[in-house]
This record gives C-alpha cells, structure tokens and sequence, in this order.
C-alpha cells in the first residue's frame, strides 16, 4: 500500500509540473515544496501552523503563494489529497470505514465521513457500494 501511495504522490507532482496555472504566474519552487510536503505526509496532522513552522513562511504567505500557484489553497489540497485516496480505497479494497479513515489521516471517523459527504454528495459506503458494483460489473463482462 505505501508503493501505491507513493506512485500517486509522484503522480500528483507530475500533474501539477505541467499545469497550467504554473506557467501563467510561474513556478514557486516553496509552493512545489509545499505540495511534495502535502504529497508525502497527508496521512499525518497538516495544519497552516504546521507547513509555517516546516518551510519557515509565514501562515498567510503559504496561504497565498500556493493557491496563486496551484489555484487551491494548502488545507483545501490536502482534504482533495485525502478524498482522493479515500475514493480508490473505497472502490477498491474491503478495509472498513474507520480504518480507511485512520490511513487517509483522519481520528474523527464522524468527521470523516461527513466531510467526504459533503464533498461528494454520498456517505463514503453509499459511494462504494455505487462505484465497486458498477467495477465489479464491467469487470464481469
């Protein structure tokens, strides 16, 4: 699971290098630093207060500088980051709720799912069952 999760990281990275937005205001090599930081440690507490003492910036300017880069702020990437991974693991192994919560940096299962049903407009085992049938399916056929 860590080889896979480190192939989406890099997969990440790759996507935002050629991005667009990077090419109208140019590369912040921090913001870049920022995302490989979040890429590499988003199953782990991260906070604005935790990327400043970090990189050693100021909370407003990595608030700034990233979302001017990337178009998204810091915390609102790593939820993405985290829902992201939730939605593979949820389609794609039989780990529980509570436990893909925990490895996608959540404590707060409640919260968890409620975030990610606010986001997605399902409960995250609604979405399962949705997306793994329909896998299941066409891979039946």
């Amino acid at each position: 699971m860590d080889l896979l999760a480190a192939s989406l990281a890099s997969i990440y990275v790759e996507i935002f290098r050629s991005d667009p937005i990077l090419e109208r205001h140019g590369d912040s090599s921090f913001a870049r630093d920022i995302l490989i930081y979040i890429n590499e440690n988003y199953t782990s507490p991260i906070s604005l207060k935790k990327l400043s003492e970090v990189f050693h910036i100021s909370q407003d300017h990595i608030s700034h500088e990233f979302a001017k880069v990337y178009g998204i702020s810091p915390i609102n990437y790593v939820i993405d980051r985290r829902l992201s991974e939730t939605k593979w693991m949820l389609i794609n192994t039989s780990d529980t709720l509570a436990s893909i919560s925990r490895k996608v940096g959540y404590d707060n299962t409640w919260h968890f799912s409620s975030l990610f049903q606010k986001r997605l407009k399902y409960p995250p085992l609604k979405f399962r069952e949705l997306y793994r049938y329909s896998q299941d399916e066409e891979e039946g056929s």
